[in-house]
């Protein structure tokens, strides 16, 4: 084999392991992107920089409404939000009614601009980052298998351990692996949690307690 041969064959394989990872990280990424195309309830997906991704689903049989008047009122109600706040961190990125339900998806530059468009509590951080913003974690908690866990095992790993903090009863996606979560929730999935929409009493959590999702 003369030295040019040998180096197209080199050149040949690198360009072919270079498709393949392509592919694999191209691949991957489609996972990522489209991971709330399938849900069928209200969820919020969080990035790790705090960006937020929701989409909220809700019944549209015996609503008189169509999708050009809903759309109209979702892009009124952000525009007014994005003027009064001087931003543009609030984005309706899909509206539709299909399957006799309304599929809205909203993109929001971070976590404090959900919180301010839906007037709710929301942090994403770390857990000394909660810390720092006066969340003290006085709360039950529970790992994925519905057994106890002390709230000190969570505060010990507080530069380690990332948290979401809200109070609304949506589906949660997080981008990592759940590993506790307050007793008002459940892990569902590697990085999926349910909220439940009432606490053991039957009081809305909305009122009584913050939900507590604990990841790394």
């Amino acid at each position: 084999m003369t030295d040019d041969s040998i180096v197209e064959d080199y050149m040949k394989r690198c360009r072919n392991v270079c498709l393949m990872l392509f592919l694999v990280l191209g691949s991957v990424l489609l996972v990522g992107c489209n991971k709330l195309d399938d849900v069928k309830e209200t969820t919020i997906s969080v990035s790790k920089k705090g960006a937020v991704t929701e989409v909220i689903m809700e019944s549209a049989e015996g609503e008189s409404y169509g999708i050009e008047e809903l759309q109209s009122f979702v892009d009124a109600d952000i525009k007014a939000f994005n003027q009064n706040a001087k931003t543009q961190n609030v984005e309706l990125t899909s509206c539709e009614i299909k399957d006799g339900m309304t599929r809205i998806e909203i993109a929001y530059t971070s976590y404090t601009d959900y919180a301010d468009y839906h007037k709710t509590r929301c942090f994403v951080g770390t857990v000394k980052e909660a810390e720092n913003a006066g969340y003290d974690f006085n709360a039950e908690f529970q790992d994925n298998n519905g057994e106890s866990a002390a709230a000190s095992t969570i505060l010990a790993n507080d530069d380690a351990w990332h948290v979401v903090i809200l109070e609304e009863p949506v589906q949660v996606l997080v981008e990592g692996t759940l590993l506790y979560t307050s007793t008002n929730a459940e892990i569902t999935g590697k990085g999926k949690a349910k909220i439940a929409a009432e606490d053991g009493n039957g009081q809305s959590i909305t009122i009584s307690s913050p939900v507590y999702l604990i990841y790394k």
